[in-house]
């Protein structure tokens, strides 16, 4: 019979088991926001992804400020 194995304690969980990994990744984010306001409809969620730069928008981040700005005016 094959045994699994486990983890001991005081072991690290690996990147891939972590539920937030992904979001910790740079750019990550913005892939996220991306994909939020493609012309995709599967994708598409425009108000989403205004939450999703609110959330993202760093000062001195004139970028996502700009693309703040724009998701306000819509």
């Amino acid at each position: 019979m094959f045994a699994c194995p486990t983890l001991q304690s005081g072991t690290a969980q690996p990147e891939a088991a972590r539920p937030d990994a992904e979001l910790d990744e740079p750019g990550a984010m913005r892939a996220l926001i991306e994909l939020n306001l493609s012309a995709n409809a599967q994708f598409q969620d425009p108000p989403g992804a205004c939450k999703l730069i609110e959330t993202a928008v760093s000062p001195g981040d004139q970028g996502m400020a700009e693309r703040l700005a724009a998701c306000r005016k819509n």
